[in-house]
């Protein structure tokens, strides 16, 4: 997905302590150097332009980019990098919510050129620059497909940085203010890591951004690259799209069309607004500074919901009412940007405020929406037939919207005063044809609505005003006829488009509504059938069962326990990172069981009925070796089994991780609880790479239907860990066992739970078996500080060797314990074996594979 070499994993399992582990030492330096905790310190020089770029051939200074540039804030932007000469601009976008329109002044100028792609497939340019804004950022857009929400952040951001790296551009990420999500802190601080749910309906757009972070800042580590990231909060101004979700562009609009101003309940949260040209002017100070990020980009003016209601109103129509509706779930109770920095390090702020800036948007909206007419247009007689058939055509919108899909469009009010205004100017303008159709228009309008109750109106039916409409003409001269048969046709062809357009608007609406009904349970599609052929005479096993990551620790393990029973026939698919063989001998060659080597990075073509899915790397060595690839195998692995899941009608589970939590400010750490995780942080690979599989295994459970299990595993140890993989159980024995100091991390108070491995082999079985989706913690509750587990590893196996006290990694947690609490009520699971118990087993197994003897 990059442009540029793809990086390989090493196929071996690395064994730290023989000769075949001689990259050890090198894996740990560059484990060591990916995690120092500067996060913008380079570890590789950045790549170099080449030098035609600045040859005799290339007449502009900068050649620019810009993703998403004919969407709402990009043609803004735009705009503003066209003014100076010696820019040449280059706009990508697939249109999705963007448009032409936007960007209509500069189509055809020799600077500029538009290209429609979307970024989710490579591109190949020559650039200096690249503003990366690509993704819908509206609810309504965002929850319509939210795979492709995160494909478009994830898989995106990984296509732009390639060919940043490939051409040695600098990269600007429009993040959001929505990676804060629901935030316990006010105002937002850039250092405050959010409150985020990672399965909610609104996830597929947090939680997406957080890892185009994650990516930006890895491949700023890994690679060199020169990246700016700006946290962008509210936005508002022209172009916006039109009843887009958003708050003010809804104000906006149901204002000037006469509708209630509907505020989410409760109306008294808060948002900050920041006019567009202000935006612009911060994203380019931050490409052109010094500074990396992620800065807030925001206007720290708060107001209410209700606030902004009623300053609409009084801007634009103080008559329309205000109505309280039902909230959106996981909708944030307050966001407010702290924009020291961008004052400090950009001299950036905001110059326009919510009362400047709201005239200037009603204005654009104005001119954009659809009412019947304009009189400013009927300065010829096109511009008259213009607004009497927009005046037609706006009149049996709301009567088939109304009876067909009971939508509450504006009232007649608006429609009557208008077609009086259209009457008067063709009187005066001696146009007697026009005036006389406007006059019938002006009559059909009257009567077309009837009195349904003691305080309403209804709508006639279209058969009702269609008969209405031929008794008018019957009596109207013969050439009045011919031209208002025509218009009546032409007007009730129109009808019938826009009405298909409202009859599939609102379908998209209603499935938006489906997919943010906030259980995280509810299955909008019923799950796929698998093929009648798996249970024909031709398949000889009950079921077949694909373990991703098999040939790993826990994954080998899970491969002995489904092996047991004679009715499973189990597929492992590895691509021996941190997996071996070895896990695996005595299964090789057995006729119900096969071992693919592959990386799920690709996409995989067998037919199963179960997926368990454990393929990452799990150790910290191994998950910063390359964090790029890391979080590739967490989001793209996880849309691969996915897919597969999808195409056979599998039942799939993900071993999620406790990194879900982060440093966990909840203790123990409930499976509702929404996790403190540094997105940019050198962990952030694994964790937030682990957070975005959830967010995709609910939102193909949403979308399509799939089954799906969660389990959120805790520190797990047994026979099979890698030797010195970084994970403190297994360091500790192994330490234990060559007599050297038990390497303690500083201040040893910090606290975790250790399950055994096959208390949690069993754990994921029975989840798998049950009828439950998760997330589910499965763990064990006991916990420890990390003295003492170091006391306990002396006491059993070497009571002679030193503790030693040495520097912490960044962003260690300092607790982590599970409320098992569903698992016990929902699986009937709980540990079995205590840690003294479990200990002397894995003794066992490192003492045989270090050749260490029993003393």
């Amino acid at each position: 997905f990059a442009n540029g070499k793809e990086f390989c994993f090493p196929t071996f399992a690395p064994d730290l302590d023989s000769d075949r582990g001689g990259r050890g030492s090198d894996l740990l330096e560059m484990a060591k150097e990916a995690s120092n905790g500067e996060q913008s310190a380079v570890t590789k020089p950045r790549p170099t332009p080449s030098p035609l770029r600045f040859s005799k051939f290339f007449q502009a200074n900068l050649r620019i980019l810009v993703t998403g540039g004919a969407g709402f804030i990009g043609s803004h932007l735009v705009d503003r990098l066209m003014e100076n000469e010696k820019n040449e601009v280059i706009v990508v976008d697939n249109f999705f919510t963007g448009s032409k329109d936007n960007l209509r002044k500069w189509i055809g100028h020799p600077r500029f050129e538009l290209i429609r792609h979307d970024v989710t497939e490579t591109l190949l340019v020559e650039v200096d620059q690249i503003y990366h804004l690509a993704c819908p950022a509206s609810p309504i857009f965002y929850k319509y497909n939210p795979v492709k929400t995160i494909k478009t952040n994830v898989i995106g951001t990984l296509n732009m940085l390639g060919l940043a790296k490939r051409v040695g551009a600098r990269i600007l990420l429009t993040s959001t203010s929505e990676v804060y999500g629901d935030p316990l802190e006010h105002p937002q601080k850039e250092e405050y890591w959010g409150n985020v749910n990672p399965i909610g309906v609104r996830s597929c757009y947090d939680e997406g951004k957080r890892v185009a972070e994650t990516l930006m800042f890895d491949y700023h580590r890994q690679h060199g690259i020169e990246i700016r990231i700006a946290r962008i909060f509210n936005t508002y101004g022209p172009r916006m799209n039109i009843d887009d979700g958003r708050v003010v562009s809804n104000f906006i609009a149901q204002a000037l069309r006469g509708e209630h101003l509907t505020v989410q309940a409760p109306g008294t949260q808060t948002r900050s607004f920041c006019y567009v040209s202000d935006m612009v002017d911060g994203l380019i100070r931050l490409m052109e500074g010094e500074h990396t990020g992620p800065i807030n980009l925001g206007n720290p003016g708060e107001f209410t919901m209700m606030e902004l209601a009623e300053t609409v109103k009084e801007l634009i129509d103080p008559s329309v009412p205000v109505k309280i509706v039902d909230n959106t779930p996981d909708d944030p109770r307050q966001r407010k940007p702290d924009i020291t920095k961008a004052k400090e390090l950009l001299g950036w702020e905001p110059k326009i405020t919510l009362r400047q800036g709201l005239p200037l948007m009603e204005e654009d909206f104005r001119q954009r929406l659809v009412f019947p007419g304009d009189v400013s247009d009927l300065d010829s007689d096109r511009g008259v037939g213009r607004a009497v058939a927009g005046g037609c055509a706006a009149a049996w919108v709301r009567v088939i919207g109304g009876e067909l899909l009971g939508f509450r469009l504006p009232g007649r009010h608006h429609q009557l005063a208008h077609h009086v205004r259209v009457l008067l100017f063709c009187v005066c303008s001696k146009r007697v044809q026009l005036a006389a159709f406007a006059l019938l228009r002006f009559w059909v309008l009257l009567i077309r609505s009837r009195p349904v109750g003691a305080g309403g109106s209804g709508v006639s039916s279209p058969a009702y005003m269609f008969v209405r409409h031929l008794c008018c003409l019957w009596f109207c001269p013969s050439r009045i006829q011919r031209s208002c048969f025509g218009l009546l046709l032409l007007e009730i062809l129109g009808c019938m488009v826009i009405w298909f357009y409202l009859l599939v608007s609102k379908l998209s609406k209603a499935m938006a509504k489906e997919a943010s009904n906030g259980e995280q349970r509810a299955v909008t599609k019923p799950p796929p059938t698998p093929s009648p052929l798996r249970f024909s005479k031709f398949f000889q096993a009950n079921l077949r069962i694909l373990v991703t990551g098999g040939a790993g620790f826990i994954g080998s393990h899970l491969v002995d326990r489904l092996m047991e029973n004679e009715k499973n026939e189990v597929i492992v698919v590895d691509n021996f990172f941190t997996g071996s063989k070895d896990n695996l001998r005595k299964w090789i060659g057995h006729p119900r069981f096969e071992l693919i080597r592959h990386d799920v990075t690709e996409p995989l073509l067998v037919e199963v009925d179960q997926i368990y899915h454990l393929a990452c790397p799990a150790s910290p060595i191994f998950y910063k070796y390359n964090p790029v690839k890391t979080i590739k195998t967490n989001v793209i692995g996880t849309l691969n089994m996915l897919g597969l899941a999808k195409r056979v009608g599998a039942r799939i589970l993900l071993t999620s991780t406790s990194e879900v939590y982060g440093d966990p400010l909840e203790h123990p750490q409930k499976e509702e609880y929404w996790g403190n995780v540094n997105p940019i942080g050198v962990r952030s690979c694994y964790d937030e790479g682990k957070r975005v599989a959830e967010t995709l295994m609910f939102d193909y459970h949403r979308q399509h239907g799939i089954e799906i299990r969660i389990a959120r595993i805790f520190n797990t140890y047994g026979p099979r860990m890698n030797i010195d993989d970084g994970r403190v159980v297994s360091n500790f024995i192994a330490q234990a066992l060559r007599g050297e100091h038990l390497t303690v991390q500083a201040p040893g108070t910090q606290t975790r739970s250790f399950c055994y491995v096959s208390d949690m082999v069993d754990g994921l079985i029975r989840l798998m078996e049950g009828k439950h989706t998760g997330p589910i913690n499965v763990g064990n509750p006991g916990e420890f500080t990390m003295m003492e587990l170091a006391e306990t590893v002396k006491e059993l196996i070497n009571p002679s060797v030193p503790v030693k006290i040495v520097d912490n990694t960044p962003d260690d947690p300092r607790q982590r314990k599970p409320d098992i609490t569903k698992a016990k009520e929902l699986l009937r699971w709980e540990p079995k074996i205590s840690l003294r118990q479990g200990l002397p087993l894995m003794e066992e197994d490192f003492r045989q594979r270090l050749g260490v003897p029993e003393m």
